[in-house]
């Protein structure tokens, strides 16, 4: 048994050394850009100043979650070696920011170290274990390999939101009070990369409750919340400090500032016709999938351009900028014919204008952007509930809907270990599809649990059918002979 260990803890080595090797020639010296660009900079005062923004001038904000930053700070401390050089713009391209991009291995070992943990804590083999990683690697993240050659926040929260679920899981099978203080650590590290699974969280543990009650699930002394509230209060002790920290700058506990901007370009993608509703399932149709599903609802290119019937949904730049901006000024929505992302972006550069003077601008942007996505929700709430569903689609595919009904086949078979793990991917897909306009882009966080629960499903199905066969096979002896 030892011999077999050492050449599994070799192997597993090899392993690891070759894919460390492999995610490396992903890296490019491509400069970092959008929400890279941001954690790159907001990094970069912290390493040189101690003050977190990702403003050019310094001053702090906390319109990023702050993990990543912090440890883009740390590699440029390191880099630097205690003697800075080298500006924002030397280490937004080149060999410096190839360089940066090489933390990036510690988020794919822990996603690949949480999706293989989680299928062996599932009760599933070695080779399923082996074939989710493959799937990680090959299909989830080898194929969009820009989540890795990137200085964004996207393959962290995929990386921790799995391994919280695989640790949650792991928890609700064991009695074991480590495993889920181990989830509200990982769980608090993710909602520092993406502050919306907070308030997955609290949707997490409501179901976690209901399902424990459900199916009458002791814990030790049979305190049946206490192991979940154990959990809460762990995520809220690491997520704490950042939120005080906004609220003695910012007079805010939110963790971003963010979410105002998202909320009304939300609200305004809901504002759609009867026409523009037909339409959106082409519209908001997965890539490869979109020609298809248009044609086959007598949709055209033609349709989707600025001007055609579904030419609002077209994120592209308007050709006339003036004409979104004025559509914007109102703040009352968008208007007949004009792109709705272009003109919710376009309100929120007013708000930015307007409150360019405060304290905190873009706190004051945030809550006002908010205020006004609310106020055309509450006026057509019906359009909202109705768009959820075309959100979903958006969220590649409906990704969200098919894992919820993996959760509730686990629950039928009373695999409940396997619901528990797809809770937090569930959560978070039901979040977006509610409350942001779910670009394909967020829907990524959720694929390593499809890698985990396709290879565990799969190996099930395998045992129970050779389980039938064998049963119905005849037994030597009773044939008669």
């Amino acid at each position: 048994m030892t011999g077999r260990r050492a050449i599994g803890g070799l192997v597993a080595v090899a392993a690891v050394v070759v894919l460390i090797g492999w995610w490396s020639s992903w890296l490019t010296v491509a400069p970092a850009r959008a929400d890279g660009f941001q954690n790159l900079a907001a990094g970069w005062n912290l390493a040189r100043t101690g003050t977190f923004s990702t403003r050019p001038d310094g001053r702090p904000d906390m319109f990023r979650e702050p993990l990543v930053p912090v440890l883009t700070a740390a590699a440029i401390r390191l880099a630097e070696a205690g003697s800075p050089s080298a500006s924002l713009a030397d280490w937004s391209g080149g060999e410096r920011v190839r360089a940066l991009k090489h933390q990036n291995l510690i988020w794919m070992l822990l996603l690949c170290g949480g999706v293989w943990g989680a299928v062996r804590g599932l009760g599933a083999s070695r080779v399923s274990a082996g074939a989710a990683v493959m799937l990680a690697n090959g299909v989830a993240f080898g194929l969009r390999r820009e989540f890795v050659d990137s200085l964004g926040s996207d393959l962290a929260g995929a990386a921790l939101l799995v391994t919280a679920s695989a640790l949650l899981a792991r928890g609700w099978i064991s009695t074991h009070w480590r495993w889920w203080i181990a989830a509200g650590l990982v769980l608090g590290l993710a909602i520092l990369v993406k502050a919306s699974l907070l308030y997955v969280s609290i949707g997490l543990a409501a179901a976690l409750t209901l399902l424990a009650a459900w199916r009458a699930k002791g814990l030790p002394g049979d305190n049946r919340g206490v192991a979940i509230l154990l959990m809460l209060l762990t995520a809220a002790a690491v997520t704490t400090p950042w939120s005080e920290r906004n609220f003695h700058q910012f007079g805010t506990r939110a963790l971003t500032d963010r979410g105002g901007e998202v909320l009304l370009i939300r609200a305004y993608e809901d504002q759609v016709t009867p026409t523009e509703y037909a339409g959106v399932w082409c519209a908001y149709a997965p890539g490869r999938l979109r020609p298809w599903i248009c044609r086959a609802g007598g949709w055209s290119r033609a349709d989707m351009a600025p001007g055609g019937r579904l030419g609002r949904f077209n994120r592209a730049p308007a050709d006339d900028p003036d004409a979104i901006r004025r559509a914007a000024e109102p703040g009352t929505g968008p208007a007949p014919g004009l792109s709705f992302y272009q003109t919710a972006k376009a309100r929120n550069q007013l708000l930015a204008e307007r409150y360019a003077a405060r304290k905190s601008p873009r706190t004051a942007v945030d809550a006002a952007a908010r205020q006004e996505a609310v106020a055309l929700i509450r006026a057509r709430p019906d359009l909202h509930l109705a768009m959820t569903p075309a959100f979903l689609w958006r969220g590649m595919g409906g990704l969200t809907v098919w894992l919820a009904l993996a959760a509730l086949a686990a629950l039928v078979w009373r695999r409940d270990a396997v619901a528990v793990f797809l809770l937090p991917s569930v959560g978070l897909g039901l979040f977006l599809a509610l409350f942001s306009h779910f670009i394909p882009r967020y829907a990524w966080l959720m694929l390593p649990a499809v890698c985990v629960v396709l290879p565990v499903f799969l190996e099930a199905t395998w045992l129970r059918l050779v389980s039938r066969v064998r049963a119905s096979a005849p037994r030597p002896g009773l044939t008669g002979r």
